[in-house]
């Protein structure tokens, strides 16, 4: 009996052990800048160039000619085309294109604040090969923390689970008494 019961403290250990390291590979991801809404839901043009504030005051002024013209936009608006439209003001014809320039600018501005970093650190800027890694990295994460908690439930309810985690453990040279 101690012995399944150090098995099932090994994998609940170990589950709640991953399921604390999801969440810090889960920061990894990136915000992309089209997430930049103003309480309106209107592109957020403030910090950026004049001409670049101006490029997205003409994509919205476009985008509303649009709408009224009825070039864009559907005739039906179902549960996720209301959702999005009560989120973003503009109803079912969706949101306007982003301009180039926010995207251009962003990517200027990442490249000055770096420039700011101390060389000895600046191998610590990421990029999309390390994004990928930190999604696999992440996804594993919380595909093995999912089967550990299934382990630790099926564990609690059958003997031969137990008795499988028990030697999987002894295997690893977990000394169980």
């Amino acid at each position: 009996m101690r012995n399944s019961r150090l098995a099932v403290a090994v994998v609940a250990a170990t589950s709640v052990a991953v399921s604390a390291l999801t969440p810090v590979a889960a920061t990894a991801q990136t915000i992309p800048s089209s997430s930049q809404l103003s309480s309106g839901g209107h592109i957020n043009a403030d910090g950026y160039s004049d001409e670049c504030q101006e490029a997205v005051e003409n994509a919205r002024e476009y985008h509303e000619q649009a709408v009224e013209d009825g070039t864009v936009g559907s005739s039906f608006m179902g549960p996720q085309e209301l959702a999005f439209g009560i989120a973003n003001g503009y109803g079912s014809s969706g949101m306007p294109e982003e301009p180039d320039c926010i995207e251009e600018e962003d990517e200027q501005a990442e490249d000055e604040r770096w420039e700011n970093v101390p060389d000895s650190l600046k191998s610590m800027r990421g990029n999309e090969t390390t994004d990928m890694i930190f999604a696999v990295v992440g996804a594993i994460l919380a595909v093995g923390g999912s089967l550990t908690q299934a382990a630790t439930i099926l564990a609690a309810f059958s003997p031969e689970a137990r008795d499988q985690i028990a030697s999987v453990l002894q295997q690893f040279g977990f000394r169980l008494q």
